[in-house]
């Protein structure tokens, strides 16, 4: 792809921004033992096709090279600025950032994605043509995991995405995006309660607000994928996730968004009971397991849910058998593709 520069007057001129002394776009990097990918990530943020950046690491009390890593390119690029704190979570890491950015936009990148090298470029244009817009999202491909090479959205044409489609789909506002700093201006910076949950609360919060989100479907970046760290997290995602809606609610009037919040709450619930009974099976607790399960609705619970408990009911060593079989068949599938 190539990478042809666009001259800093004229981009700056086209959204609105006449000064060259002042970032146009502050991109916010918290990093927190990154050691291994960081410089990548930098360098796909420095080879950007629009140069009108700066670059904000916010080290997160790493105890790996982290910070010696991020200093080495300040060095190298006056437009890279190194802030260090201790270990407070992303969220907090971002405000370090918000707090001493200058850009008109803002842009979020992680320490581990990657950008394709008209990202800025792209998404600032989208901006510039609708200026009623707030926030821009994009798509990316997976780098890593089963699903390594495929987009993280399906491909489909740009559009807007209202409040509701954000509470049904957790994921239709990507880290992949780029927002007007008058989204802070009216919702302020990204909440530490809700740590590691923080950006599907800011988006919410955002759309809550009345700021528009327009989705662009084209992959522009690499989203790293690391092995186990769904299933590893997976309690206290979905734990995450229930608490930010439950925090919205009182934000939305009544009508759809409350409905698909309320639609949300059961599924994730639901959820959170099965990744209970999953880690009970696990260490051989079948009793808590059924009891957990029990305590799902029955009109959730769906046919193999309830033919499940029926047996367990009645045999509930059943339910540890019927998960060590399931993982063993599903071993079995792999060792044969493998061969």
């Amino acid at each position: 792809m190539s990478r042809r520069a666009q001259p800093l007057d004229s981009a700056a001129e086209e959204i609105g921004v006449a000064s060259r002394d002042n970032a146009l776009i502050t991109v916010v990097t918290p990093a927190f033992n990154a050691a291994p990918y960081l410089a990548e990530t930098i360098t796909s943020c420095l080879a950007q096709t629009y140069p009108h950046f700066e670059l904000l690491i916010v080290n997160d009390g790493s105890t790996d090279d982290t910070a010696s890593i991020a200093l080495r390119f300040s060095r190298l690029d006056p437009r890279v600025r190194v802030f260090h704190g201790p270990n407070r979570g992303p969220a907090a890491a971002r405000n370090t950032a918000l707090a001493n950015a200058s850009g008109a936009f803002i842009a979020l990148l992680d320490s581990d994605d990657l950008w394709m090298p008209d990202y800025l470029e792209k998404q600032l244009a989208t901006l510039s043509a609708n200026p009623d817009i707030d926030i821009v999202t994009t798509n990316a491909i997976n780098l890593g995991g089963p699903f390594d090479g495929w987009p993280y959205w399906p491909l489909e044409e740009p559009r807007e995405i209202a409040m509701r489609e954000i509470i049904l789909r957790e994921d239709a506002v990507q880290i992949f995006s780029v927002f007007r700093r008058s989204v802070l201006d009216r919702i302020g910076r990204f909440d530490p309660e809700f740590s590691g949950n923080e950006d599907y609360h800011f988006w919410l919060r955002a759309a809550a607000a009345g700021c528009r989100v327009f989705a662009d479907f084209t992959p522009r970046g690499y989203y790293r994928r690391h092995p186990d760290s769904v299933s590893a997290n997976e309690q206290r995602m979905l734990t995450g996730i229930i608490r930010v809606l439950h925090d919205i609610r009182p934000r939305c009037a009544s009508g759809p968004e409350v409905d698909a919040i309320e639609s949300q709450v059961t599924r994730f619930s639901r959820q959170l009971l099965v990744a209970r009974a999953r880690e009970c099976i696990a260490t051989g607790d079948a009793l808590k397991a059924l009891m957990l399960l029990k305590q799902i609705p029955q009109k959730d619970r769906g046919r193999g849910l309830s033919a499940v408990l029926r047996v367990a009911g009645l045999w509930p060593s059943a339910l540890s058998y019927g998960y060590c079989l399931k993982r063993g068949l599903g071993l079995m599938r792999v060792n044969r593709r493998a061969n």
